[in-house]
């Protein structure tokens, strides 16, 4: 038996008187293997997307032309396979075929590299994947676009996906965001092994003390595949609020402001309000805006004034809007009432802390009996606060108007601050 190889056959030939003629010979090739063929990507079982490269080797001393294929489902027969691409070279590791899968139909399908070399010797390698073209979800639901955050903000969102395999979120400060270079915030990787599908995202970040003005932060989901899905959201990191000067911030959308005394503060702070998309899951509150940071200790000495605009909400005929404040995130609301401003279409009240507060509306006279409202933490807003009299009178007269027949207290400080 010969070796698989180059070979040479000679022959010559001899008469009864020793004459010989010339050698003829011809070269001649044994070769009894069948091709090599391997695809190294995608592996077996794996979850692949819309556009498959296919990457592995083809190999063979006499190869004639390989053929990559696809047929659907895991055991396919002979006759359903169809194909991919064709080519006639050796490919010692490379790029075998472009499969384009975006027309078909989500499923397992069996990726067939068929290989013939000159002597009609063939050689199969197959592999199972599944196709997967849909998008994972990727919802950033805290900060909300265009709103504005303090230092301290919360992070909120969800991921998901039947093949989810990692997330990302990033932030950054330049003006172009496609071209921008993004820093990390948080990953979680690996999902996939772990049969994660869902994840909700809920984490505190301190945003840098060197960023002021615009910061887009960004949430981007991976699948399996190779699919990815992005949202982003352009907020605002405004300046500091100075303690000693006090003065007035407002919303993005110019419909709430909360002034802050002078010498309020403890330090210098960012205080933001942002409107609430879903104020609560309470029938009545008309609209709401969160006032951060909720933590923030004042002098309650000096309160802030909320007003908030009512305009084109549509108030009901005969009522009019109310100030109520939702209690420690609950569905739970307290009254803090209001003095409505008919001209400019304003509720104003004095507040003690910061928070979520909402407008509601409601007939001037109403029972305490609205669904879910804290018995017992109704209060009554002063109408006008207005003493008369002058420096060189020992007296004054205070007047103020109730919502309701209630029990007043009274406290008079000085300059100082003290009560007298």
């Amino acid at each position: 038996f010969l070796s698989d190889g180059q070979h040479t056959f000679s022959v010559r030939a001899f008469d009864y008187d020793g004459n010989s003629s010339r050698i003829a010979s011809f070269d001649f090739t044994v070769d009894t293997n069948q091709p090599n063929v391997l695809i190294s990507s995608p592996t077996h079982n794996a979850i692949v997307g819309g556009t498959v490269q296919i990457r592995g080797s083809v190999t063979d001393n006499d190869l004639s032309e390989f053929l990559v294929e696809y047929a659907s489902g895991d055991a396919p027969s002979n006759g359903d396979f169809k194909p991919i691409d064709k080519l006639d070279q050796v490919i010692v590791s490379g790029l075998l075929a472009e499969w384009n899968a975006q027309p078909l139909l989500e499923a397992v399908y069996t990726i067939r590299l068929r290989a013939k070399d000159g002597l009609e010797h063939e050689k199969d390698y197959t592999v199972t994947v599944r196709l997967d073209k849909t998008l994972p979800t990727a919802e950033l639901t805290n900060p909300q676009d265009n709103s504005r955050l303090t230092r301290q903000t919360e992070i909120k969102g969800l991921v998901a996906d039947q093949h989810l395999d990692r997330y990302v979120l990033e932030y950054t400060t330049d003006v172009d965001p496609e071209s921008a270079r993004w820093e990390q915030i948080m990953q979680k990787i690996d999902l996939l092994q772990m049969q994660t599908i869902e994840d909700a995202i809920d984490r505190n970040w301190e945003i840098p003390s060197t960023i002021s003005g615009r910061l887009y932060i960004r949430l981007t989901a991976f699948d399996a595949a190779g699919n990815q899905t992005s949202q982003l959201a352009s907020v605002e990191v405004p300046e500091a609020l100075a303690a000693k000067a006090g003065g007035e911030i407002g919303s993005s959308d110019g419909s709430a402001f909360l002034y802050v005394p002078p010498n309020s503060l403890a330090q210098d702070t960012i205080l933001t309000i942002n409107r609430v998309v879903n104020p609560s899951p309470m029938d009545g509150v008309l609209l709401a805006y969160q006032l951060e940071p909720s933590t923030l200790k004042f002098n309650s000495i000096k309160p802030f004034t909320l007003t908030i605009s009512y305009r084109g909400i549509g108030l009901t005929p005969g009522k009019e809007p109310i100030i109520f404040r939702q209690v420690d995130n609950s569905d739970q609301w307290q009254r803090i009432g209001g003095s409505t401003n008919a001209e400019r279409q304003t509720v104003s009240t004095i507040i003690n802390q910061l928070g979520k507060y909402g407008v509601m509306e409601m007939a001037p006279v109403q029972a305490d009996s609205l669904a879910q409202l804290l018995k017992g933490s109704l209060t009554c807003q002063p109408r006008a606060f207005s003493p008369k009299g002058n420096t060189f009178n020992t007296e004054t007269t205070i007047s103020f108007s109730l919502d309701k027949p209630a029990s007043a207290t009274i406290k008079v400080y000085n300059v100082a601050g003290h009560l007298v």
